[in-house]
């Protein structure tokens, strides 16, 4: 989704900009990066699991700010659309790879499916989606049924700051998956929708921001004083670069936009960028480990994205 313009009725911004906010977009950027640190392995994948409280974050408060006023139909056909096509297309195109994969390997060519792919899809990093399309649709209902000016930050603040050490907590319990990565979500959609209330870019929206990160820090103490620390550095680290990218007000020409908006597509193609890399292009170049690979996939990605964001198959970026 794009960052929110700026409006002729809104508070008085940081630097007065006019037209594209792209510090959300930024964000995203830099959130799809941090997915490829963890599906390389490299040292910093900690810190690259940040990138799922920053993409949560963005997916609540843009949806419940889009909902207010728009069409309840055609709002939650909207973004079914958006979430669930790609879900289903990369699905079956990951599926087709681990397929000819085991059968490459002389292996059963179906002894990779389970049951739960059919809710968090036949690649690791395809459960987000569903879960973004059930999340922001719900969401988007109880926008819509709440009366303008009765947004109070404040309660889902405090969820927040419940749910961060308790959801670090659940990890531990060796659920199956996908709910590790839902519970590793969860609290971010309190903080999302206790940003939702405020403009991007806009001064007026400092004071809860910035009462959202001293929340957040105050729970990754909690939960790290509770030894529940799974989620103390991804939160330590994604949820402040989203709450920073919500309040830049760095606007962007056409070609920063080209880029800033290849986040999705970097987040559906870089396993099969990564696989092949890893296998015809790192082997090559001596001396060359998993950062080189994240950084070769990275520019890859992005540059695939611009390339299929020009077809008929945009849609799916």
């Amino acid at each position: 989704m794009n960052a929110v313009a700026a409006g002729p009725q809104s508070p008085p911004a940081l630097s007065a900009p006019r037209g594209h906010l792209a510090g959300i977009e930024w964000m995203k950027l830099v959130g799809s990066g941090g997915m490829i640190l963890v599906h390389c392995e490299t040292p910093w994948k900690p810190y690259g699991v940040g990138c799922v409280p920053l993409f949560m974050v963005y997916t609540v408060a843009l949806s419940v700010r889009s909902a207010r006023g728009a069409d309840p139909r055609s709002f939650r056909l909207g973004r079914l659309r958006r979430m669930l096509e790609p879900f289903v297309v990369w699905s079956l195109f990951y599926g087709v790879l681990r397929t000819w994969l085991h059968t490459a390997n002389n292996q059963p060519a179906f002894s990779w499916a389970r049951p739960a792919m059919l809710v968090a899809g036949t690649w690791p990093h395809l459960w987000y989606l569903p879960l973004a399309a059930v999340v922001a649709v719900l969401l988007g209902i109880w926008a819509v049924r709440r009366p303008p000016g009765t947004h109070r930050w404040w309660l889902p603040a405090l969820g927040f700051l419940v749910l961060l050490p308790l959801a670090s907590g659940g990890i531990l319990l060796g659920l199956p998956e996908p709910l590790p990565q839902y519970l590793l979500a969860l609290p971010a959609v309190a903080a999302g929708v206790a940003i939702a209330g405020t403009e991007p870019g806009r001064r007026a929206s400092l004071p809860v921001v910035g009462a959202v990160a001293l929340l957040d820090g105050l729970g990754c103490w909690i939960a790290w004083q509770l030894g529940w620390q799974n989620l103390v550095v991804p939160y330590a680290v994604g949820l402040p670069l989203a709450l920073l990218g919500w309040v830049l007000p760095w606007r962007a020409g056409p070609v920063q936009l080209e880029l800033t908006r290849t986040s999705m597509g970097v987040y559906l193609v870089h396993p099969a960028l990564i696989l092949v890399l890893m296998h015809w292009v790192v082997p090559r170049m001596p001396g060359a480990g998993v950062a080189t690979l994240a950084a070769l996939t990275f520019v890859a990605a992005c540059l695939l994205t611009m390339l299929l964001r020009r077809t008929p198959l945009r849609g799916l970026f």
